[in-house]
């Protein structure tokens, strides 16, 4: 959806508000694509089974294109291409591997699912540490 155009734009002091939005709107819209996978598994009577199921639903969890825009508004693109070439090498390595070792589909599916779940907490990780002033990060530890 591209939403990182809008966090990009439109959260000039109001990150935390506009990323929550942004958020809602990005869960709303991959909660109709996982109807729509799920759907689509039901339809075809695949008997990919478990796998599918788990790549499709990780998809709720898609949240990169909100994180994309603060991470950009902050003129951290460094941090951007570290993480998703990161994941693109798991990736890579993970096919690879499975390849050579003739895995099941499934395993390929889990292990992608994985990875792009692993991205977007790390990416969501930098997003909390950009967005949360210091003094409240401070207070809030000082407490315990």
């Amino acid at each position: 959806m591209q939403l990182w155009q809008a966090v990009l734009a439109l959260s000039e002091g109001r990150e935390s508000r506009i990323l929550g939005a942004a958020l809602i709107i990005n869960l709303a819209a991959a909660a109709i694509g996982v109807l729509i996978g799920l759907g689509a598994l039901l339809w075809l009577d695949w008997e990919g089974g478990r796998a599918a199921i788990v790549l499709i639903s990780s998809q709720l969890l898609r949240t990169s294109d909100p994180l994309t825009g603060i991470l950009r508004k902050h003129d951290r693109f460094d941090y951007l291409a570290i993480v998703r070439s990161g994941a693109a090498a798991v990736t890579l390595l993970a096919a690879a591997v499975f390849w050579h070792v003739a895995a099941p589909i499934g395993a390929y599916l889990i292990a992608f699912a994985l990875v792009f779940v692993g991205t977007n907490a790390v990416l969501l990780a930098k997003v909390l540490q950009l967005c949360v002033p210091e003094r409240r990060r401070a207070a809030k530890l000082s407490r315990y």
